[in-house]
């Protein structure tokens, strides 16, 4: 139970004591004030009539009996202001919603370790598509979509990242960081929702040759699919990371306007889910090193999560994010 609603209770309390008090009041006074000639006038000890008021001076009620109109009025307004801080402490922790509808459009978030994070409409496919974000918090959700593709390019990746993108940062972020210094980066991210459409959830996590903050990174590109919709399924069993098989395969993605290339290794999830937890990145680096597709000079960049949208895509949902990086 709230503060208002205990101080709504006593002022309701108080006023049926009030009144329970006024009744007893009121019945004491009719006894103490009958007529003389009443049979059952009152003696005091002695067998002396009792002192009775003379019949030309009428008793002083209002001494006795309160003052019922003011007494409501005041307890009235009592209530009324109760309801009205309860009211207003409402509208003070009323979620804000904060609409995404732009393409490229974004806006800071932060995790519950209070860390800075970018919630981004990153739509490039020229179709309309809306995030929403609550309180600024590390969530949103795609509220409707109209993306229509069907080749390989996706139209829209809705998401939220920690480190630096296209000139945008995070608060406080501590990337760009060298391959080489990274300890140990871990991530957890919750999804929700399935739509019809086609369409992944998954991490986008970027690295350049050189310590930049905006346009293309060129170094590497390492995408982890959790789960898809419309895209089929994995097929073979892979390595086991986290406690997880997962599918791996890998090309060279080509910029269609600037024609700069870079590898892509997609880690797929065998078994999808919708989430993961305390899920360290540096088990796929390594692989990716491995593979001579990453170096340990090139700079970690951008850890991003999303949902690569071809069609469909409204509903989709991230509902908690966190990196340590």
């Amino acid at each position: 139970m709230t503060k208002l609603q205990i101080g709504a209770f006593l002022l309701a309390a108080a006023l049926v004591v009030t009144m329970a008090s006024a009744s007893l009041l009121g019945i004491d006074l009719q006894r103490r004030h009958r007529p003389s000639g009443h049979a059952g006038a009152v003696k005091a000890a002695g067998g002396v009539p009792a002192r009775r008021a003379p019949a030309s001076a009428p008793a002083d009620a209002s001494r006795v009996a309160p003052d019922w109109p003011t007494a409501r009025v005041v307890l009235a307004a009592r209530l009324e202001k109760a309801q009205r801080a309860k009211a207003a402490a409402h509208r003070r922790h009323r979620p804000r919603t904060v609409r995404l509808c732009r393409p490229y459009q974004h806006v800071a978030a932060f995790g519950a370790d209070g860390a800075g994070l970018v919630v981004r409409n990153d739509n490039y496919g020229g179709r309309r598509e809306c995030l929403a974000n609550v309180n600024r918090w590390a969530n949103f959700t795609v509220i409707s979509s109209q993306a229509r593709r069907t080749g390989d390019e996706p139209a829209a990746f809705p998401d939220i990242f920690y480190g630096c993108s296209w000139g945008v940062c995070s608060p406080g972020t501590k990337l760009p960081k060298r391959l080489s210094r990274l300890r140990n980066p871990v991530t957890s991210w919750y999804t929700a929702g399935h739509p019809r459409g086609r369409w992944d959830a998954a991490y986008d996590i970027w690295f350049a040759k050189q310590r930049h903050m905006s346009g293309q990174d060129r170094g590497a590109e390492i995408m982890l699919w959790l789960r898809t919709g419309g895209l089929g399924r994995p097929g073979s069993r892979g390595l086991v990371i986290d406690r997880r098989h997962w599918e791996v395969e890998h090309w060279t993605t080509t910029d269609p306007v600037s024609g700069r290339r870079w590898p892509l290794i997609i880690f797929r999830m065998v078994h999808p889910r919708g989430f993961v937890r305390h899920l360290a990145l540096m088990p796929f680096f390594r692989r990716a090193e491995s593979l001579g597709l990453l170096q340990r000079s090139w700079w970690l960049t951008a850890i991003e999560a999303g949902f690569e949208v071809w069609r469909g895509g409204a509903g989709l949902r991230t509902t908690s994010f966190w990196v340590r990086p």
